[in-house]
């Protein structure tokens, strides 16, 4: 039933964090302090890393903050 939510949320989200967060790294990061050819497919694989959501973290968060169990388990999904 929530099927469509969590993909929504899923794949839209990581592929703008890949981007976003890869395409910063390529800009920003100064190419010679590291030991290796900064590129941007390697930028884009560090922004894959780290676009990925913590499902555990959040899910204690959400019900610490007493979150309806429907956005529990769209958030549980997304992050899947």
């Amino acid at each position: 039933r929530s099927f469509w939510q969590c993909l929504l949320l899923a794949c839209p989200g990581v592929i703008f964090g890949t981007f976003s967060t890869g395409l910063a790294a390529y800009w920003f990061l100064p190419e010679d302090k590291f030991t290796f050819t900064r590129s941007l497919p390697l930028c884009l694989s560090f922004g894959s890393i780290l676009a990925a959501t913590d499902p555990v973290a959040v899910v204690a968060i959400l019900k610490q903050l007493g979150a309806s169990p429907k956005l529990t388990m769209q958030i549980t999904g997304e992050s899947l």
